[in-house]
């Protein structure tokens, strides 16, 4: 198994098949069936346009959501006036 960056792995068998391996993040909301199969589409297109390397796989895993980044609140909205003004 060689790593090629930070969360993408290949594995080359004994009779020549080349397996990716890809983990990652999503954003909480999205379509992972919809996404994890254009990373696959994505992948095996640019693999064999680039290398003329056809993958036998390319295994999505997810290892993780990542929530909605939320809006840091106003200091007004936490504490009353006369606190903000002393």
């Amino acid at each position: 198994m060689r790593s090629l960056g930070r969360g993408v792995y290949l594995h080359t068998a004994d009779n020549g098949d080349v397996t990716v391996d890809i983990y990652l993040y999503l954003e909480y909301g999205v379509g992972v069936p919809t996404v994890a199969m254009a990373i696959q589409k994505a992948v095996k297109s640019a693999v064999h346009d680039m290398a003329d390397v056809t993958l036998s796989a390319v295994n999505i895993h997810v290892a993780g959501i990542v929530p909605e980044k939320s809006p840091k609140p106003d200091l007004a909205d936490l504490f009353d006036e006369d606190f903000l003004n002393e």
